[in-house]
């Protein structure tokens, strides 16, 4: 297909960030956080999606607020899990 400058930049974005930063920052964090907290945080990674989405696509597919209820009480459960990890 063709793509602007844009669209390209884009997609490498998203090659850089998928397949690069990802696993690298995945695998930093099972060294620094407790292994539970690392995977909890992993599992979530959907949840960015939401936000990425919006912030890609703009006003045309914005997330319902159903969904951003979700997301934050996801993310509102991890904090609780980072806040009372070692206790």
């Amino acid at each position: 297909p063709n793509l602007d400058w844009k669209g390209c930049v884009k997609i490498s974005l998203g090659v850089l960030f998928v397949t690069f930063l990802c696993p690298a920052l995945s695998n930093y964090a099972l060294f620094q956080i407790a292994l539970a907290l690392a995977l909890t945080l992993g599992s979530i990674t959907p949840l960015y999606a939401l936000f990425l989405e919006w912030i890609f696509h703009g006003k045309h597919k914005k997330p319902t607020l159903r969904a951003i209820g979700g997301a934050s009480l996801a993310i509102g459960g991890v904090i609780i899990l980072g806040i009372f990890n070692g206790k």
